[in-house]
């Protein structure tokens, strides 16, 4: 019996949690060989994959994402704004948010 594509969808997605039982496997890889689309999607999962490992991997990253932090002068900006926008009271805009 042919595997639907939502089937190998399925099974696509599964795979990647857990290791899939031989005749999924088999079933999956018929499917792949037979259809485009899926084999495209399969393609797609795989690359995000990947990509998402090397992106947690990647020391430089992370310690480049521990530097970029807003200055305060920044950060009390960003604060009035965000006091202002939900306040009609002209005294919103004069507080200084980083006192409260």
């Amino acid at each position: 019996m042919m595997l639907s594509c939502r089937k190998a969808a399925e099974l696509i997605s599964l795979s990647q949690e857990r290791p899939l039982r031989f005749w999924e496997q088999i079933r999956l890889r018929v499917h792949l060989w037979m259809c485009a689309y899926c084999t495209r999607y399969y393609q797609q999962i795989r690359t995000m994959r990947r990509i998402f490992a090397q992106f947690r991997s990647n020391e430089t990253y992370t310690e480049r994402m521990t530097v970029w932090r807003l200055s305060q002068d920044a950060r009390v900006r960003i604060l009035r704004q965000l006091t202002a926008y939900g306040s009609d009271t002209p005294a919103a805009n004069d507080r200084d948010p980083s006192t409260e």
